[in-house]
């Protein structure tokens, strides 16, 4: 979990093979630009057309 984040309901979805590296990197930018976890869940639900 990212430093500050704020607990509450977790959802999941499955991820392929395909999407799971692009995942990863999409959670190593936003921690290395220091964005919080909110800025990481928006990105990869964009990216994953949810």
């Amino acid at each position: 979990m990212f430093a500050g984040a704020h607990p509450g309901k977790q959802s999941c979805i499955d991820l392929g093979d395909a999407q799971l590296p692009n995942v990863k990197a999409i959670i190593e930018v936003t921690k290395k630009a220091g964005m919080d976890e909110r800025a990481a869940v928006v990105a990869i639900a964009t990216t994953l057309g949810i």
